[in-house]
């Protein structure tokens, strides 16, 4: 099963989500990286990789992830993990780079100003 972007979606205050299942591979990251490249010509303020389903991830699974965060980062974009699976997560932390790459539970923690409707007030 072919881990590419299944859903990609732009969601409140120029935030992007990216659903991916499957594998994150040698054979599949080509695909997942060349969606990612073309979000960043958006010059989004993040983009929010689902990992729920994603249940296998090798290093070139990582390479992908890690080059997502350099290109976003350097248009000004922050990149969040949502809700790894177990086994990508593992290897994340083994790695030690749950320290560089944010990891969060859902698209509200990893983007908590993206719409705050305490901030919004009528006439101002």
């Amino acid at each position: 099963m072919a881990a590419t972007p299944t859903e990609i979606s732009r969601v409140d205050g120029g935030n992007w989500l990216v659903a991916v299942h499957g594998q994150l591979t040698y054979g599949t990251s080509t695909a997942f990286e060349r969606a990612l490249r073309q979000i960043s010509e958006d010059r989004p303020a993040g983009v929010a990789i689902d990992l729920a389903e994603v249940w296998f991830m090798d290093s070139s699974g990582v390479k992908a992830l890690l080059s997502a965060r350099k290109r976003l980062a350097a248009v000004g974009a922050r990149l969040a993990l949502l809700r790894p699976h177990q086994m990508p997560l593992s290897l994340l932390q083994r790695m030690q780079l749950d320290r560089f790459l944010e990891v969060a539970g859902s698209l509200e923690e990893a983007f908590p100003s993206r719409r705050d409707p305490a901030s919004v007030r009528e006439g101002t």
